[in-house]
């Protein structure tokens, strides 16, 4: 009984801290927010994250996430077609090399993501910055309000692989920021036409909630351990 009962506590206590993880993992990759790939187009990404659609009438999984109206799809080149002057270089996931975010505006400019539903721990993305000056801030409040849970200040890319790709945004580079509590908004700040934003990733608040059989599992443990010290003091 005593073996079964541990098996149990470590099966939930594992539960606990790897299904969250996972499960709630979200990557915003702007991908077929175009119509069509190539294209010198650039929709407002509008609701196509949110159960809605871009202004190009296309629409993506609803991850509760909204962007303000300057927020704009941008077609990236490839090997073999050319849309605009944006490219991964061949860098990053394969699967989304055709589509990234930026925004238009006056110089220097922001550009708002809301979360609804809140995320955890983390928000990473791939860019390309040719002008200083660009900064990614995360707040716990919707629109850039409340208190700010983290910012970075973004370097100037290199353009290592411009002429193959003929690209001056070329090649996208990592950044992140780790942050404690939950966070409802990023602000995205930069120089319009100079800075490309792609594979926004970050986990969802409702992740950091052990699962209902996770709670089961525990809970029948707890009870467990209860009743076999009630049956050692008998």
């Amino acid at each position: 009984m005593r073996v079964l009962l541990k098996t149990i506590l470590a099966t939930a206590a594992l539960a606990c801290v790897a299904m969250p993880a996972s499960a709630g993992l979200v990557v915003l990759d702007f991908e077929n927010i175009n119509a069509t790939h190539p294209s010198r187009d650039t929709p407002a990404i509008g609701a196509f994250y949110n159960g809605g659609t871009s202004s190009a009438g296309t629409s993506g999984v609803n991850y509760g996430v909204s962007f303000s109206s300057n927020t704009l799809a941008m077609c990236l080149n490839t090997l073999d077609a050319t849309c605009l002057s944006a490219s991964h270089g061949g860098l990053g996931d394969p699967d989304s090399q055709l589509g990234a975010m930026y925004f238009s505006g006056p110089n220097p400019t922001t550009a708002t993501m809301n979360v609804f539903d809140g995320f955890v721990t983390s928000l990473s993305w791939n860019y390309v910055n040719k002008i200083a000056g660009a900064d990614v801030t995360i707040f716990d409040g919707l629109n850039g309000t409340g208190n700010i849970l983290g910012s970075v200040t973004l370097d100037v890319t290199s353009y290592a692989c411009a002429a193959e790709y003929h690209s001056s945004y070329c090649p996208f580079v990592f950044s992140e920021i780790a942050f404690s509590g939950e966070a409802k908004s990023v602000v995205f700040s930069g120089y319009p036409g100079f800075i490309v934003f792609d594979d926004i990733a970050f986990h969802t608040a409702e992740a950091a909630v052990p699962e209902p059989l996770t709670l089961s599992l525990f809970g029948a443990g707890v009870l467990g351990m209860g009743a076999l010290g009630r049956r050692k003091r008998k």
